[in-house]
């Protein structure tokens, strides 16, 4: 089984990046990402990946030094999906190649994943149904291609003479989006909870040392309403299974999302928020919790300061038009709370006028009515589609905006 690999690229080179993390985390391989930015966390990683557009040799040395299994690759460009199998599949022959005894047994099996992620545009629908999960059409359309795509993957299951845990776990977690997308249609969940969670304790039989699917069972769990309540203790088998490492920040994360969403206890909430941070402290959906919680006990000119430090962390992408969707909601919303503290609380107009043009700029059209090119928007839905996809960003943006003026 291969636990954890680690992803180093520079912040404006994150297209491979994601396209690489979200490829092994369908697969239950845990991701440490590392930008020029990031604290840097020390780990076991099974290879440690550069993408290696913009670093440049000495930078690239430094982490040849660092770490073991060290493989670097290419940018691909933007010219789409037509040629992201090959990218994969050569990534996966690199890893064999500088670990075999790691990714030798392992790479039949998530050459299976690759072909299923990549030919069902997996990316591509992952980001529709997550986050523009309030356009009905969308979410529909994103749940046809997870259904066909877990009919495929279960085909090759099916007539594959092996049975890897990343291959069951990459169907788990295809049925995971179908239920989810299920949840924001408010129809019957496709599958039923309780065979989900069964099936993911048979992985379990095989690797009891497998956390990513404690994670992946809490998810399945948090929404139904039958089985919410059994959330918390696979969460907690999820975090208490992972050593103190970069990559347990987003199980805590969720964790301390649980506590604050579906239980109501923002205190034990914000322990876990604390423990993100501590571990990747530039985790801006964190970073805002506390914004949030600053301004409930008052405490204002703290609350701007994390306002400000979600814009120091977004801000390069920003002015570079590299934003992905959540990222422009949260920098749009770390603009929004500065105006609203600034104009109801520290009265302080010079203040309010600059962080409302700045709220206003950061999703903007060019004068023929275009949106400003955003080169990772081109990496995830296609250039092609990239307009379309702004424009809805934007209309959510302004939703934002309509909601918290009223």
């Amino acid at each position: 089984m291969v636990e954890a690999v680690k992803i180093i690229h520079d912040e404006l080179e994150g297209g491979e990046y994601r396209f690489l993390a979200d490829y092994f985390r369908l697969a239950g391989i845990y991701v440490s990402e590392c930008t020029l930015k990031s604290n840097e966390k020390k780990g076991e990683f099974a290879a440690v990946i550069i993408i290696d557009a913009r670093l440049n040799e000495e930078q690239k040395e430094k982490f040849r030094q660092q770490y073991q299994n060290v493989v670097e690759i290419a940018a691909w460009g933007t010219e789409g999906n037509d040629n992201r199998l090959e990218y994969l599949e050569n990534v996966l022959d690199r890893l064999e190649n500088i670990n075999p005894e790691v990714w030798k047994e392992e790479k039949e099996a998530l050459n299976e994943v690759a072909e299923i992620y990549v030919n069902h545009k997996l990316l591509y629908y992952r980001h529709i149904y997550s986050y523009f999960y309030e356009k009905t059409e969308l979410v529909q359309e994103a749940q046809d291609k997870f259904v066909d795509a877990y009919l495929a993957l279960s085909d090759k299951i099916d007539k594959s003479q092996q049975s890897s845990v990343h291959l069951i776990y990459a169907k788990m977690m295809i049925a995971r989006f179908i239920n989810e997308t299920c949840y924001f249609l408010k129809q019957r969940f496709l599958f039923h909870t309780g065979k989900c969670l069964k099936a993911l304790d048979d992985i379990l039989k095989e690797e009891p040392l497998f956390s990513n699917v404690y994670l992946l069972k809490a998810m399945f769990a948090e929404i139904d309403d039958y089985f919410k309540d059994q959330s918390a203790a696979y969460y907690k088998l999820a975090t208490e299974n992972l050593p103190e490492l970069y990559y347990a920040y987003y199980p805590l994360y969720r964790f301390g999302r649980y506590y604050e969403k579906v239980l109501g206890d923002d205190e034990t909430a914000r322990s876990y928020y604390e423990k993100v941070l501590d571990l990747n402290e530039r985790e801006y959906r964190v970073v805002y919790k506390f914004i949030l919680s600053a301004k409930r006990e008052g405490k204002y000119q703290e609350a701007i300061e994390y306002c400000k430090k979600i814009c120091n962390i977004l801000n390069t992408k920003k002015d570079n038009n590299y934003l992905q969707p959540r990222e422009y909601e949260y920098l749009f919303k770390a603009y929004l709370e500065m105006t609203k503290i600034y104009r109801n609380h520290l009265t302080n107009g010079q203040e309010l006028n600059e962080a409302t043009k700045k709220r206003d700029s950061v999703c903007l059209k060019e004068e023929n009515g275009q949106f400003v090119e955003n080169r990772m928007y081109q990496q995830i839905f296609g250039s092609g589609e990239e307009q379309k996809f702004l424009e809805l960003t934007a209309e959510r943006l302004n939703t934002t905006v309509a909601v918290c003026e009223q």
